[in-house]
């Protein structure tokens, strides 16, 4: 599998540009199929393993979801409606991404 500079976002090997397609077989096609499964059944799985943040001392890295942010990100997916009381500094906005970019990719 050549690199071809169409199929990648301003030539970006790790982001897949639109309309750009990949061929795989049906064992990585099961293996998907099952892991998109998961991720609609445990938002909190796919927060853990594919939701990164970018700080200025780390770098890139996997979130790391914390009970209570685990505890709205559960009431987010679950109920219509939620509000939240909580200081500006707990990273609200990291679940919230988290459930749009999860209910963009799946649902």
């Amino acid at each position: 599998m050549g690199f071809d500079a169409k199929d990648w976002l301003r030539g970006n090997p790790k982001i897949k540009a639109a309309n750009s397609s990949e061929y795989v077989d049906g064992d990585v096609l099961l293996e998907r199929l099952e892991e998109m499964q998961r991720i609609m059944k445990d938002p909190l799985y796919f927060a853990e393993k594919y939701f990164y943040i970018v700080t200025l001392d780390a770098g890139k890295q996997l979130i790391k979801v914390y009970p209570k942010q685990a505890e709205m990100l559960k009431a987010m997916c679950t109920k219509q409606r939620v509000i939240t009381l909580a200081s500006r500094q707990c990273r609200k906005i990291d679940i919230i991404f988290n459930v749009l970019l999860m209910v963009c990719i799946v649902k």
